[in-house]
């Protein structure tokens, strides 16, 4: 982030599995090359969560994202299998829009910064849910909820 950007919300380390999709708003301009890890359809590619706020996420991945281009984001908290069929279940799915990005190397592999689209209550009881596992897998102190966020002044 440059010196400009002041971030509204604290965000957790992560180290989750997560799929991005092109929203229905840019599908018609926008597709993953088949070069892209985890892009065997040109409309979703897999990504790993690094950090996690009631703002937005951190994703690192090998593909490019356009800045402002917008997606449907999806963070698997594991795999049930059902006859012999692994399905994903969802922590979270949530619009977001692609903000900040840093090359990490030549690979390359990005940084992107995501912010969530909207909000509300559904969306902030989604990532209390996920934080709070989070916080229970390390001896880290919580982060405030949003409630205790907006409560200080900082919303």
């Amino acid at each position: 982030m440059g010196p400009d950007v002041i971030r509204q919300f604290e965000r957790s380390e992560a180290s989750l599995v997560g799929k991005l999709k092109v929203h229905p708003d840019h599908r018609k301009q926008l597709q993953f090359s088949g070069g892209a890890p985890g892009a065997e359809d040109p409309k979703s590619l897999d990504v790993a969560v690094v950090d996690i706020g009631h703002g937005g996420v951190g994703i690192r991945t090998e593909a490019y994202l356009p800045r402002n281009a917008r997606f449907q984001l999806e963070v698997v908290a594991g795999f049930a299998t059902t006859d012999n069929d692994q399905r994903p279940e969802w922590l979270l799915s949530h619009a977001v829009t692609a903000r900040r990005c840093k090359q990490l190397d030549s690979k390359p592999t990005y940084h992107f910064g995501l912010a969530f689209d909207g909000g509300g209550a559904d969306i902030a009881n989604e990532i209390d849910h996920i934080l709070s596992i989070l916080n229970a897998q390390s001896d880290l102190p919580s982060p405030p909820s949003r409630d205790e966020h907006e409560e200080s002044g900082n919303a």
